[in-house]
């Protein structure tokens, strides 16, 4: 590894690329395509989840482009290259770069590319930039006890469980929520980005014997 650091963006857009989903910068141009992924399947209804109501996705774009704007985000849109759909949102946010690290967060995805390559993809396309690139030393991600979707997610990756944070987080219904905090770090890298790419290969494989692609 070069003793070099690596310059971290900061107030730049940063555009990722996979084979089957790109990462664009997040832009006001994609108020409308992000209205659509919280209607659909109502995603700001779900109590374990903090998504935008799409009366606010707007103030939600702007929030995250002053976060961007502060050195301390770098928030994206998962739009599938086959089509050009917007699907979804993801984010770094709370970013370091004097310690290297970062957290994952602000995920979501239509309801009907949920359990798709969607996730898996764009997950193995920003940890590879975040470990290889920014070279960080540790990502951490902190979501709902009760989110079972995102602790199925992380399952075989080698995230490891650190604690739950009490009293973490009021919800925009006022419930008072903890938070489970994980981690994943440099030396578990290789591992899961291995663990990563099986994991998308076994997902274009199925696609590929399922052929047409479907939307879910």
């Amino acid at each position: 590894m070069s003793e070099i650091a690596p310059r971290w963006p900061k107030g730049e857009a940063v555009a990722l690329s996979g084979p089957r989903v790109a990462l664009d910068p997040l832009s006001l141009d994609h108020e409308e395509a992000l209205r659509a992924v919280v209607m659909e399947g109502d995603l700001w209804k779900i109590p374990v989840t903090v998504v935008p109501h799409p009366d606010r996705v707007r103030q939600y774009i702007e929030s995250a482009l002053r976060a961007r704007d502060r050195g301390t985000d770098l928030p994206w849109v998962m739009r599938v290259i086959a089509t050009g759909q917007v699907v979804g949102t993801r984010r770094f946010q709370f970013m370091n770069p004097k310690h290297r690290k970062l957290q994952v967060g602000s995920m979501w995805i239509a309801k009907s590319w949920q359990r798709s390559f969607v996730a898996s993809e764009t997950g193995l396309i920003t940890l590879t930039y975040a470990f290889e690139v920014l070279r960080v030393v540790r990502v951490e991600y902190i979501f709902d006890p009760n989110n079972q979707a995102s602790r199925a997610g992380l399952e075989g990756v080698g995230v490891k469980e650190e604690g739950v944070l009490r009293n973490h987080l009021v919800m925009p219904d006022g419930r008072v929520r903890d938070s489970v905090i994980c981690s994943l770090i440099d030396r578990e890298w290789p591992a899961a980005k291995k663990f990563l790419q099986q994991r998308q290969n076994d997902r274009i494989g199925v696609l590929a014997a399922n052929a047409p692609l479907p939307a879910g």
